[in-house]
């Protein structure tokens, strides 16, 4: 690597970082236009309610967590900044096994699958409550946008 190669791949990282966008108005204006505003989250990405507490499986978490994501790029509530795209991260909900079990939402690249961040404990998400307009949906967006912000997951 040549002298100050480093430097500037850092620099644009942090351009890249900055660029990573929440607008709640943009999610908001879908909700509305479709008439999702009191529509339950995982009963829309799912087909169905949430299961019993303590029954929210990691899989349908992942899927719902996944879908809502893409949802929002693609309607402009998330910017990512170029070349990123929806499909070019992963997120997946982990209960791990430790002694107090937390569920994990984790978000990676495809690219990079062993880079692993986490976004939230979601179990405060994974709630039969949750509609599309609730403030838990609007905070997923807002954890998964700054964890874009300040982790090495926009680094090229």
């Amino acid at each position: 690597m040549g002298a100050g190669r480093g430097k500037s791949r850092r620099a644009q990282a942090f351009s890249l970082r900055r660029q990573t966008e929440w607008n709640v108005k943009k999610w908001y204006e879908f909700i509305d236009s479709n008439e999702l505003r009191f529509v339950n989250v995982h009963k829309y990405y799912l087909g169905y309610g949430t299961p019993a507490p303590g029954r929210t499986t990691e899989e349908s978490a992942s899927k719902v967590a996944t879908e809502l994501f893409q949802d929002m790029v693609l309607v402009g509530a998330i910017v990512l900044p170029r070349p990123y795209e929806a499909d070019d991260f992963i997120f997946t909900v982990d209960g791990g096994s430790r002694p107090q079990p937390k569920t994990m939402l984790i978000i990676s690249r495809k690219d990079k699958p062993e880079k692993q961040f986490e976004v939230m404990d979601m179990r405060d998400f994974m709630k039969p409550s949750d509609t599309m307009s609730r403030m838990s949906t609007n905070d997923v967006a807002e954890r998964v946008v700054a964890t874009l912000r300040t982790s090495a997951l926009l680094e090229l």
